[in-house]
């Protein structure tokens, strides 16, 4: 077993002394397993963390899924926005009346288009 000379605070070094003599240790033995402890928990939590680095590969593709298809309402929403302002535009004597009609057509696309992206989520 190799030797290693570690300097501790006053006070930390009291607490080691005082909890060896509670578990009926030496210090050395004690200040190994903290040490042996230690090591453990910082191996777990690199493991944890590479854990989490890895990217489900259904969830990327859900992910880019859910990506696709809400490009897809906004395209929809978009061309259903234009189609309805063009025909509301194809008689002028009713410029007032178009206008309201586009904005209600707008409103009823983006909450369409709302409720779609609420359930994906």
């Amino acid at each position: 077993m190799e030797r290693i000379t570690v300097s501790l605070y006053e006070e930390i070094s009291e607490k080691i002394n005082q909890r060896a003599k509670a578990k009926r240790l030496k210090p050395a033995a004690y200040t190994r397993q903290l040490i042996e402890l230690g090591l453990r928990i910082e191996e777990m939590s690199e493991q944890k963390n590479e854990d989490q680095n890895k990217e489900d590969p259904i969830e990327k593709a859900l992910t880019s899924l859910k990506k696709l298809v809400e490009k897809e309402f906004l395209a929809s929403q978009e061309s259903l926005y234009l189609v309805r302002y063009l025909l509301a535009n194809s008689n002028e004597k009713n410029s007032g009346d178009n206008k309201k009609m586009l904005e209600q057509a707008k409103l009823k696309s983006q909450s369409v288009l709302e409720v779609y992206q609420e359930e994906m989520a």
